[in-house]
């Protein structure tokens, strides 16, 4: 009984053909020892003549065999070894070491597999040191080469490979965390019948585009009267082109903002749209409704709906679904708005309805105009809305008179907006420094009324202080005007480089990732 196996194949085409024949000796080995074990030599030697592809079958005509040989597969295996196996020179084998290096998305071990087969030509006593080594000059992360230089004399080389292992798994792990790497989920597929399939097939085709399309009604070009010719555009009602092909139309769907409340007539355009918060929230998580302050229950005809407060929409919306459940009953009217999400994506909604609105039952309720959409998402209501019902209130800023100011002059730290931190610290320059003193930068004549004032106000909050005895260091003074207020700083690219740095290590994501491998709570 035979039994069924995956077939080695040779790949003559492949850029590495050393390294392609080792796999697919190692996969014929394998084979040998398996599913063909009970095979005599013979036998094996056709299987490998099938397996070794055309190319191959060529290159076995120019072999020269003793007698036995041709029946033998290791001898036929070691003649191809000996045929695709590059010349040894392992000086170009040790010059190819170091020019390995991992490039992005390559697994470490896959690294660590090609620095192993260069390295078989290198003829090194110590493998091992010359791998690590290798290893520290071509890892592409940072973090790897600091952690293993950290090792110092103590870095082994299965040190070196549980390292760069754990750091590959970390990164993995946290863009798991972090969201930025999807999980696959399996779902459920439900077979069809053939003829079913067929007319779907059918059903769904999609047209095929046009190569030369006529830039005035968007069919083939190769007609003799293109048939726009004179007939009006049912978008711009322009003469000699048709809607397809309109150019003004994609910069109209970027749609300009309506103020809320405008009438929607039969006969507006569509290029109306208003701009709503669209939020892809469940309506089933009561947890949420509990704690969250914009979710609030509203009236209408007198049945409770949840909506959330939304200050930046600028239209009412109610889910389609909650809509019917409700029962509610209004007069429809045909919606020629588009909404658009903070995302950038549009929704054309269902129909519009005028339904009165209150915050409690035998309140007084107010006509509100509602877009009605079928898509999951939360009922919203906008600032105005909420403003009307008196669920929130519009605070402007109050202005602070002198007087009101003196009522604090006991306490000059609560009604100073502007100071420094307290404590002091000390900036410590490398003693071998030269220093530098940067010449005056000439200021405008019109703008050295308010660099003077500046520089005063500065001095009084402690920003600044006056230097009149001379100093090794000068840095140039940069006064930039921002709307009619001049700002004043210093360009100390000289005093940088002289600056001796404090080093205070703290931990990175990556480090305390690692650290807790498995955790499931954070």
């Amino acid at each position: 009984m035979s039994i069924p196996f995956e077939q080695p194949s040779m790949d003559w085409s492949h850029p590495e053909t050393y390294s392609e024949f080792l796999r697919f000796r190692q996969h014929v080995d394998f084979v040998f020892k398996g599913p063909l074990c009970k095979s005599d030599k013979k036998d094996k030697a056709g299987w490998l003549g099938i397996w070794i592809g055309k190319h191959g079958r060529e290159v076995y005509k120019t072999f020269d065999w003793e007698q036995g040989d041709a029946d033998d597969p290791k001898k036929i295996l070691d003649k191809f070894e000996a045929y695709v196996r590059p010349r040894k020179n392992k000086r170009a084998a040790k010059f190819k070491v170091f020019q390995r290096k991992q490039q992005e998305g390559d697994p470490f071990d896959n690294f660590i597999k090609d620095l192993r087969l260069i390295l078989m030509d290198c003829e090194y006593a110590d493998t091992d040191d010359i791998l690590i080594d290798a290893v520290i000059a071509g890892v592409s992360h940072k973090k790897v080469q600091e952690r293993l230089l950290d090792q110092g004399q103590g870095l082994t080389l299965a040190k070196t490979l549980e390292i760069g292992r754990q750091y590959e798994m970390s990164q993995k792990q946290l863009k798991l965390i972090l969201g930025s790497e999807e999980i696959s989920i399996s779902k459920l597929a439900v077979k069809q019948k053939p003829e079913l399939r067929r007319q779907e097939s059918k059903t769904k085709r999609k047209p095929e585009k046009v190569k030369n399309p006529c830039t005035r009604c968007g069919l083939d070009a190769n007609h003799a009267k293109c048939p726009a010719i004179g007939t009006l555009c049912s978008y711009c009602k322009n003469p000699d082109h048709w809607l397809a092909v309109y150019r003004k139309r994609n910069r109209a769907k970027m749609y300009s903002l309506d103020p809320e409340g405008s009438s929607g007539s039969e006969d507006s355009d569509e290029s109306e749209s208003t701009i709503i918060d669209i939020l892809a929230t469940s309506d089933g998580k009561a947890d949420t409704y509990k704690s969250d302050k914009w979710l609030t229950t509203l009236y209408i005809q007198n049945k409770p709906i949840e909506f959330r407060i939304d200050t930046g929409a600028k239209c009412n919306v109610i889910v389609k679904a909650q809509y019917t459940k409700a029962e509610l009953h209004g007069n429809k009217q045909k919606s020629h708005k588009i909404l658009r999400s903070f995302t950038n994506h549009t929704i054309r909604p269902e129909f519009c309805v005028d339904l009165p609105l209150a915050s409690r039952v035998g309140d007084a309720q107010i006509s509100t105009k509602f877009e009605i959409v079928n898509v999951p998402q939360e009922n919203v209501i906008t600032g105005s809305t909420a403003e009307k019902l008196g669920i929130i209130t519009r605070l402007d800023t109050a202005a602070c008179n002198s007087v009101q100011l003196e009522q604090f002059s006991d306490f000059p730290d609560l009604i100073r907006t502007t100071g420094t931190l307290p404590g002091e610290h000390t900036i410590k320059i490398d003693p071998n420094a030269k220093g530098v003193i940067h010449p005056v930068r000439r200021q405008p004549a019109s703008l050295k009324p308010q660099i003077i004032d500046k520089l005063r106000e500065m001095e009084a909050d402690g920003f600044i202080t006056p230097v009149e005895e001379p100093t090794d260091w000068v840095s140039s003074m940069v006064v930039s005007l921002q709307n009619n207020k001049v700002r004043i700083c210093i360009d100390p690219k000289d005093l940088n480089e002289a600056i001796k740095r404090e080093h205070y290590p703290m931990k990175t994501v990556e480090e305390v990732s690692s650290s807790i491998p498995g955790a499931n709570l954070f």
